[in-house]
């Protein structure tokens, strides 16, 4: 029995840490950092991606962006109408966190990395390694969970790459 459930936790645990967790705290203050225009544009997944498969990321003004989903994937995490979101910057040590406020004011984060001439826009779901969600008490908290959890290898796994449209 043990055998049994312990070959049914593994797929269950890659499944949950697979994909973002909507978070009640944001990484940073919406709207106090400006954007980062080389993000600016129609981005389609070059890899394996099974949250969202093409997004359109446009100027809403100097701190923000829309962002529209416009192919989503099996696990995406919100109800399938929900493909609009205002976004924004931020950075934690040196790292550049994208994040997004759903309808049910939940923030979804990702890392990102973007490459403007080559037109390539990697990201990373933002894993929580050292406190886990529970850790999350307030923005504060968030920024110092992600800045510790950077310093763990297993954070940059699994990038998800976009090219330019």
């Amino acid at each position: 029995m043990k055998k049994f459930v312990a070959v049914l936790t593994l797929p269950v645990m890659l499944l949950l840490c697979g994909c973002p967790v909507g978070l009640d705290f944001a990484p940073g203050v919406p709207g106090s950092e400006k954007i980062d225009k080389d993000m600016i544009g129609a981005w389609e997944a070059e890899t394996e991606n099974d949250v969202f498969k093409k997004v359109q990321i446009s100027r809403k003004d100097d701190f923000s962006f829309h962002v529209k989903v416009s192919e989503t994937g099996t696990m995406y995490a919100l109800d399938a109408s929900e493909t609009e979101f205002t976004g924004w910057n931020t950075i934690i040590d040196k790292q550049p966190i994208f994040y997004v406020k759903s309808s049910e004011n939940k923030y979804y984060c990702y890392g990102y990395k973007v490459d403007a001439k080559a037109g390539i826009l990697t990201s990373y779901d933002v894993s929580l390694l050292v406190g886990g969600i529970d850790a999350v008490t307030s923005t504060n908290a968030l920024r110092k969970e992600i800045s510790e959890s950077l310093k763990n290898p297993d954070w940059y796994k699994e990038p998800t790459v976009y090219v330019k449209n």
